[in-house]
């Protein structure tokens, strides 16, 4: 008896999304919202040495805070956040300090 015949009734298996993977994925399921979406938080960056340092966030905005100075803004929960020293304004050769996650930056103090 043929593996077909003994789950007759039964949707046909799919295919698995790529080679290699051992996961066959859920069209129902694939693009289904979370029960609970990512969690906004207020975070704030202090910048004492560089002249200039460039946050730059997943979505693409950058918020550019200047040497002594520092900057409160909104973030979501597990976002990644390059960290980017300029030390001249007129080239775009920017150097990579750090990548932080959202929750590693301090809780803003307003």
């Amino acid at each position: 008896m043929s593996t077909a015949a003994a789950v007759a009734g039964a949707p046909a298996a799919k295919a698995p999304c790529c080679a290699g993977c051992l996961v066959t994925p859920d069209p129902e399921t694939m693009n289904a919202p979370t029960n609970h979406p990512p969690k906004k938080l207020r975070k704030q960056y202090v910048n004492n040495s560089h002249p200039l340092i460039v946050l730059k966030f997943e979505d693409g905005h950058e918020i550019k805070i200047y040497q002594n100075t520092g900057k409160v803004f909104d973030v979501w929960s597990g976002e990644s956040i390059k960290v980017m020293a300029v030390f001249d304004p007129t080239s775009s050769d920017w150097e990579l300090v750090e990548t932080k996650k959202s929750d590693a930056f301090d809780d803003a103090t307003d």
